[in-house]
């Protein structure tokens, strides 16, 4: 396949209805959607094209037509109807690839990762609503497993996808054949890496660590008390029981090396047990646990290894490398917890980066810096009255790198702990 003419959605919140396939057309599993806050997230939320009211993707009495979808948007974007989308059935042969944030802003082209995949699929690919990232649909069966990977999402059921019908020049214009295909780029992004052998895992490794071990160790860390408060069962402090559920197999990630088979035979031994565990709550056949475990695993940066093998202020200089005045607030908010782990091991911040000096470079808030102090101290005392320090660390890094939030809130920072 060419590469694809690399030029962004002129018109985000345009829909093409020309450019859109027939074969989608004809069927009668379309939906309007519109965009809610919920959870401080804005929120696609799909609409039923006959009523107006929420649609959902197991009722299908709740889809419509392809014109019934397009007049209801027509008629009502005015009061909020944001554009239209389809849903996808196992009753159809379709399977989307959504390419999350690929266009690059400064340069409006297609980002490189992405460019090799939509020329891998070759398939009808079109900009989202926001003209920052590309749907590619194919005809084909989905392999089980995986649907979501960093900034990559496919699924052939029990979704559906917002439908621009802005085409990419240069793809196709109609949906491909591209089952083999789409197996081969399944596996690429969801394959699990081989099996270390006991020499290459090295004495400290988790597989070592028998059950009663792992547990032990997890609820002697510093991030210990906060284990074992899940492991007996306790939810608060946590928005539900879900969420408390998605932090405990978060640290089992940790303390397991990802490995998704004991994650889950060590969350049964857990007092957060519960029924639902096992029921089907996904159309891909998965149920709720081997979905808590999979997000788990996907926002899990460290595994324990028994071994510190990184420099502190090497690390601090690579997070803060690049920033700017100019970079988005929201991008700096997301880079500066990861500094807390690294920070707290320095005996003199000033040795690499120091929070004034970021302070002065960034025009962040005085509350912000005061909030980074605060977890900085906490965090330099546990690491501190480790017994063993060098080897605990990495329990310390997984309790605070990625599981603090800074949020800006109408001029109010605020710490959002263990949000998953």
């Amino acid at each position: 396949m060419a590469k694809a003419e690399v030029t962004t959605n002129p018109n985000p919140t345009s829909i093409q209805v020309d450019k859109i396939p027939e074969e989608l057309k004809a069927l009668n599993q379309w939906v309007a959607w519109k965009l809610e806050l919920r959870d401080e997230k804005l929120t696609k939320i799909p609409i039923n094209p006959n009523t107006g009211h929420n649609a959902a993707s197991d009722k299908t009495e709740t889809w419509a037509s392809f014109d019934k979808a397009v007049q209801h948007y027509e008629k009502s974007k005015k009061a909020g109807c944001a554009g239209i989308g389809f849903m996808f059935s196992n009753n159809d042969p379709y399977t989307g690839v959504d390419l999350d944030k690929c266009i690059n802003t400064e340069t409006s082209e297609i980002e490189p990762w992405a460019q090799e995949i939509i020329s891998q699929l070759n398939s009808y690919t079109e900009f989202s609503p926001s003209g920052t990232g590309v749907h590619i649909l194919v005809r084909g069966e989905l392999p089980e497993g995986g649907r979501r990977k960093a900034q990559i999402e496919m699924y052939s059921s029990a979704r559906y996808f917002t439908v621009t019908g802005n085409h990419l020049n240069g793809s196709p214009t109609a949906i491909e054949d591209r089952d083999g295909e789409l197996k081969a780029f399944h596996a690429k992004v969801f394959e699990k890496p081989e099996k270390k052998t006991e020499k290459e895992q090295g004495s400290h490794e988790p597989k070592n660590l028998n059950d009663e071990n792992l547990i032990t160790k997890a609820q002697n860390a510093a991030n210990g008390e906060k284990f074992k408060k899940l492991w007996q069962g306790y939810c608060s402090g946590y928005p539900s029981h879900s969420e408390a559920d998605g932090s405990l197999c978060q640290m089992l990630a940790f303390w397991t090396g990802k490995d998704e088979d004991r994650m889950d035979h060590l969350f049964r031994q857990s007092r957060l047990m519960r029924p639902k565990w096992d029921e089907k709550h996904h159309g891909d056949g998965r149920s709720y646990g081997q979905g808590v475990i999979q997000k788990a695993i996907e926002n899990t940066t460290e595994t324990y290894t028994g071994a510190l093998k990184t420099n502190p202020e090497e690390e601090a200089a690579k997070i803060v490398e690049g920033l700017t005045k100019d970079t988005p607030k929201q991008d700096i908010y997301k880079r500066l917890p990861k500094l807390v782990p690294f920070l707290s091991r320095m005996s003199n911040f000033d040795a690499t980066v120091t929070l004034e000096d970021l302070k002065d470079r960034l025009n962040l808030d005085r509350k912000i810096i005061s909030a980074l102090e605060k977890d900085i101290k906490i965090a330099r005392k546990a690491y501190e009255e480790t017994e063993d320090s060098e080897d605990d660390l990495p329990e310390y890094s997984a309790n605070f790198s990625g599981l603090i939030d800074l949020v800006l809130d109408d001029g109010k920072v605020r710490l959002l702990q263990n949000k998953s």
